[in-house]
């Protein structure tokens, strides 16, 4: 096991002032989330966010951490395979520091340090790509979660690209917000301890697209080019309105609430099958990279820009569609 400290701040708590930051930081999220262009109110939630954060462990999840791998076995309900038991765990999903896939997680110490309970897990896939004078082009984003989910653990010098694929929240233990919170964490972790990372992105299913482009009268979606799908998914994802019509919490957890950027979209992403297979024959499987830029105050100014219905969409992205027109 190995325990992360955030911004060399992490401090040592009682449980009866864990759970009083808890209520605090509860009451915030809601407020916020109903107000959430209120700067004076995000500042708060922010402030205690981040007290919560500096006295819950995150920890990089190894074989010694059978207690949090017994917890999350069997319960990623975005992708199943390789989470089934502490097993396939450890085989496709937590590898150690320096290798191509790593867990981490969010957990709540009982009395006496004992008695973990995990709050929030995510699991990162880490990867060399090809750049151009330090900057990855997004088109090298990764795009199939099939072959990251399957593929062996193997080593990797030097990472350059972060791509999280896949977050556990555990709300019902009494922390709202939590993987936005466990992002956080880890969006610090990783600039402290990982300076070869240029950038940090996820590859998460538009689970709301098929209906989305139903309502909007669409029609048949496997007419369409792999470049008019894009454009059209470049149009769900802003379309807040219709999420009561075609939910979508990866979009608004990314996008609304932590500032993320829509750096490339793919149509055909996931497996045959799977809760974003819009058809159920492997052709419309839309996921998406948001981008996590290094800087926090820079997601900050962002997110606002998001609320504001002006999501950031990278110039790649951008100049990949006006070429292809």
């Amino acid at each position: 096991m190995s325990v992360i400290f955030l911004e060399n701040a992490f401090q040592t708590a009682s449980v009866n002032e864990v759970e009083g930051l808890i209520q605090r930081h509860n009451d915030l999220c809601a407020k916020s989330r109903k107000d959430p262009l209120n700067v004076d109110l995000r500042q708060a939630f922010k402030r205690v966010s981040t007290q919560l954060g500096n006295c819950l462990p995150l920890i990089e999840v190894s074989a010694d951490d059978q207690d949090v791998l017994m917890q999350l076995a069997g319960h990623d309900h975005v992708h199943s395979y390789g989470a089934d038991s502490v097993e396939e765990i450890l085989r496709y999903r937590a590898g150690k520091r320096g290798e191509s896939k790593q867990t981490f997680a969010l957990v709540k110490p009982g009395q006496n340090g004992k008695d973990r309970q995990v709050l929030a897990a995510i699991y990162g896939h880490m990867d060399f790509v090809p750049d151009s004078n330090g900057k990855i082009h997004c088109s090298n984003l990764k795009g199939n979660v099939h072959d990251i989910l399957t593929a062996e653990i193997h080593g990797v010098e030097q990472p350059n690209l972060a791509t999280f694929y896949s977050v556990t929240a555990f709300e019902k233990r009494g922390v709202k917000g939590v993987a936005g919170l466990l992002i956080n964490r880890l969006h610090a972790h990783l600039r402290q301890e990982m300076p070869s990372i240029k950038m940090i992105s996820t590859l998460s299913p538009a689970r709301g697209f098929g209906k989305w482009a139903k309502h909007s009268f669409l029609g048949e979606l496997r007419a369409f080019s792999e470049v008019d799908l894009q454009r059209h998914i470049l149009s769900y994802v802003p379309d807040f309105d219709a999420h009561s019509v075609a939910p979508d919490y990866a979009r608004n957890l990314h996008i609304k609430d932590n500032g993320a950027t829509l750096g490339w979209i793919h149509s055909k992403a996931n497996v045959q099958g799977s809760r974003d297979d819009v058809y159920g024959d492997g052709h419309i499987v839309p996921m998406v990279n948001y981008l996590y830029d290094l800087d926090g105050d820079t997601l900050e100014r962002q997110r606002i820009q998001n609320l504001s219905g002006n999501v950031g969409v990278h110039q790649d992205l951008i100049e990949h569609l006006r070429m292809a027109t």
